[in-house]
């Protein structure tokens, strides 16, 4: 799971250099909802 997170993040930040404005923001979004998705799903598995 840490490794697939690493390489949205990596991903996420090729398309912030890339993109305009708006997709930036967008884009933010997105990768804060799949973090915040992925630390639903650590903690769940570890309860």
């Amino acid at each position: 799971m840490p490794a697939n997170l690493f390489i949205n993040r990596l991903t996420d930040a090729s398309i912030l250099v890339s993109g305009s404005d708006d997709a930036m923001h967008k884009n933010l979004e997105a990768c804060a909802w799949r973090g915040q998705v992925g630390v639903t799903m650590a903690t769940s598995l570890k309860a």
